[in-house]
């Protein structure tokens, strides 16, 4: 067999497992992509799933245990706003009422977090200006 014949079929050769190769890597490339495609279709089949049987028993009729009155809650009040304006930590302020829904406040916000003491009320009424939520709470409340 010739050199020349010889090199051509070494190419050959080559070219068809180069071929071969790129070939095995799509298929697993195409394998990868349709196991991420059903993996994803499944969690939301389980989520809708959830989302639905979730919801069949949520809503009741049902009276919530005595009237608000002997609860001993009232009506919703609203207060007239107070005012919005930053002041300095160490300037007293008093409220109308209690705790304070509205007035100056600190120009610095508490950081968001359950507080197991009492923390300033010009820092809350800052968190409450941008939206956060605060919940005054004291051991003898009633």
């Amino acid at each position: 067999m010739s050199k020349k014949l010889q090199e051509k079929q070494r190419k050959r050769l080559a070219e068809e497992a180069r071929k071969a190769q790129q070939q095995r890597a799509h298929r697993r490339s195409n394998l990868i992509t349709l196991g991420i495609a059903l993996l994803v279709a499944a969690i939301v089949v389980v989520l809708i799933i959830q989302q639905t049987a979730g919801d069949a028993g949520s809503t009741s009729s049902a009276p919530a245990g005595v009237p608000m009155d002997e609860a001993g809650c009232t009506d919703i009040e609203e207060f007239e706003a107070e005012g919005r304006e930053h002041i300095d930590p160490a300037q007293a302020v008093e409220y109308e009422t209690t705790p304070p829904t509205s007035g100056n406040h600190f120009g610095t916000p508490l950081d968001a977090g359950f507080f197991p003491s009492e923390q300033p009320e010009g820092a809350v009424l800052h968190n409450l200006e941008h939206g956060q939520i605060a919940i005054w709470y004291s051991p003898d409340m009633p």
